[in-house]
């Protein structure tokens, strides 16, 4: 059941996720307006949620110097293809991209909020040469719900429960809250994981996919570069390069490449691309700085984005800050993965958790 809620919970991204299901929204009503007869997008209407337009309204998109959710939702209606899902704006080509930057310039792509109780929801409608296709992702980032082209609907599972397109088997977040506790979290990782041997290979995929994109950040300037400018002052002996700033280094780095839009994947926690390396490379860095061996390592990544899934299954995948699997004013996400840290030089965890 662990592996099978890690293997639900965490996939892989390229770019914030939330303007990434925005542009897959846009792709599936781009195909539903040209299954109609339309050839030409003219204007994007999108609808979403508070949470979604907080967490895409300023993210960088992958391979371009644009930034936003109208830029992602144009780009995903001229010439997203669906299949890609959340890497959707990744496969689209450079004429296409400044088609729809041209859009955005003209002012053809509205954005407004949507008033629904879900925290997660996309509604775009794309018209062109007098056709419309829409589509509707909600619950999940890419649980398309509603496709309709010219009015007429041609899929609809808004009475369905949430699913994946991409095959995973989902479970859902009552059963996840249900099971994980940190007791059972601490003792399946402590005791019943054989990290090099079970099929934990998206806790692998997490090590070395977001190994990756904290290298890209430290090697670039991107948006605020946090992390290469706190290794910077590292380097000029304004501050202590120790275990917990190396960590910090590490994990910003790659939150400023991922939000900049550098077009590298990363492997997301329930749904959040920042949540996925906060959750994992602290953990990563603490282990290099003190050399502990892979298996106690991978132990430790594993128990920290347990414990971030859980969490999040409580109050759900978007929250008001993102990559925070925990409510103000309680600590942030970077809380488990201290724990986790600690887990790989000491087999005796805090009895103030069990009561968690």
């Amino acid at each position: 059941m662990f592996i099978r809620i890690l293997n639900s919970e965490m996939e892989l991204a390229t770019g914030c996720t939330e303007p990434g299901a925005v542009a897959l929204t846009a792709a599936e009503a781009g195909c539903a307006l040209r299954r109609a007869g339309a050839n030409t997008v003219e204007e994007v209407l999108v609808s979403a949620s508070v949470n979604i337009i907080k967490n895409a309204m300023s993210a960088g998109i992958p391979g371009t110097s644009y930034e936003g959710m109208d830029y992602a939702a144009a780009i995903g209606a001229v010439g997203g293809e669906p299949v890609h899902l959340l890497e959707v704006m990744n496969y689209v080509a450079p004429e296409q991209v400044e088609q729809a930057a041209a859009l955005v310039k003209a002012g053809k792509v509205e954005v407004e909020v949507a008033q629904v109780p879900q925290k997660l929801y996309v509604d775009v409608t794309v018209k062109g040469e007098g056709h419309t296709g829409r589509a509707v992702v909600r619950d999940l980032h890419t649980n398309v719900v509603l496709v309709q082209q010219d009015g007429e609907t041609t899929l609809d599972k808004t009475n369905a429960a949430a699913q994946s397109p991409d095959g995973r088997d989902l479970v859902p977040p009552e059963e996840i809250a249900a099971f994980l506790t940190v007791k059972s979290i601490w003792d399946y990782c402590t005791e019943e994981l054989d990290p090099l041997h079970d099929p934990i290979d998206i806790i692998r995929s997490a090590v070395q996919v977001n190994t990756t994109i904290s290298d890209e950040g430290l090697s670039k300037e991107y948006g605020l570069a946090i992390g290469r400018n706190l290794e910077l002052n590292c380097r000029k002996g304004l501050m202590t390069r120790d275990l917990t700033t190396n960590a910090m280094v590490i994990a910003s780095a790659g939150a400023d490449a991922r939000m900049a839009g550098a077009p590298v994947p990363v492997v997301a926690n329930s749904g959040s691309g920042n949540q996925g390396i906060t959750a994992t490379m602290p953990v990563v860095a603490t282990a290099r700085w003190l050399d502990i061996d892979e298996e106690k390592m991978l132990r430790a990544v594993t128990l920290s984005n347990l414990i971030a899934i859980r969490i999040k299954s409580k109050f759900g995948r978007l929250s008001n800050l993102a990559a925070r699997p925990w409510p103000a004013p309680v600590p942030p996400a970077a809380s488990p993965t201290c724990w986790a840290a600690a887990t790989m030089r000491s087999a005796v965890p805090s009895r103030t958790w069990w009561a968690t």
